[in-house]
């Protein structure tokens, strides 16, 4: 299990320990009381984020409540999960397996 706050500006969320890792669910809390958008994209090595490599863009979150995303996403060596929220007030958590 892995926690981050979510910034408003791009960042490492999950960096892949040398196993790699399996991500089969993530849980997105908005601990205010307006609505947030967050982004996440699957990156290769030193690519950046883009439209091309998102996996969640711009997906709302209501009010003080929690968006749940159940996917299997792999993310090998040299990748990495990365995103942001449109304002703070955003916690990730992830699960999943390492070393798949």
């Amino acid at each position: 299990m892995i926690h981050a706050t979510m910034r408003t500006t791009d960042d490492v969320l999950l960096a892949t320990p040398s196993g790699g890792v399996t991500v089969t669910y993530m849980a997105f809390a908005n601990t205010t009381s307006s609505r947030r958008t967050v982004r996440v994209h699957h990156v290769v090595a030193d690519e950046p984020s883009a439209t091309a490599n998102a996996i969640l863009y711009d997906a709302a979150i209501a009010p003080n409540s929690t968006l749940v995303v159940d996917m299997r996403i792999a993310v090998n060596r040299g990748e990495s999960l990365r995103g942001k929220a449109d304002a703070a007030g955003v916690t990730v958590t992830m699960y999943g397996t390492i070393g798949r």
